[in-house]
């Protein structure tokens, strides 16, 4: 998702509003060491991070720490052409939590994007 940013194109897909679920790579291997260390873990989790995050929120984190503009939003239509049923995938989203993980006391390095991509882009 960096890639229009990077290219100057950087903005909202569609309303912006559906959610992005996200982790960073270290807390993916922190939860899954986490999980497997712990006796009392058994069952589904969910590895995102526990700060829920808007498209639109996501985008303009990410044009912020490359030094790049917020501005270009992604016409549906054109999502919807170029993906067709795919482009649901990006188009529409749940907010949800990593609760069962928070719960059993996993702390997350990156709670917050802002945090994730400062330590992924530099």
């Amino acid at each position: 998702m960096a890639l229009p940013v990077r290219l100057f194109a950087g903005g909202p897909i569609g309303s912006g509003k559906q959610a992005v679920p996200w982790i960073h790579m270290a807390d993916v291997v922190g939860a899954i060491r986490f999980l497997m260390k712990n006796q009392n873990a058994n069952g589904a989790y969910n590895l995102i991070a526990p700060t829920p995050t808007s498209n639109a929120e996501f985008m303009r984190a990410v044009a912020k720490t490359l030094h790049r503009p917020y501005w270009l939003p992604t016409p549906l239509l054109m999502l919807r052409v170029m993906l067709g049923e795919m482009s649901v995938l990006v188009t529409e989203g749940r907010y949800c939590q990593p609760k069962r993980l928070l719960e059993l006391g996993y702390q997350f390095r990156f709670p917050r994007v802002e945090d994730a991509f400062a330590d992924l882009f530099h």
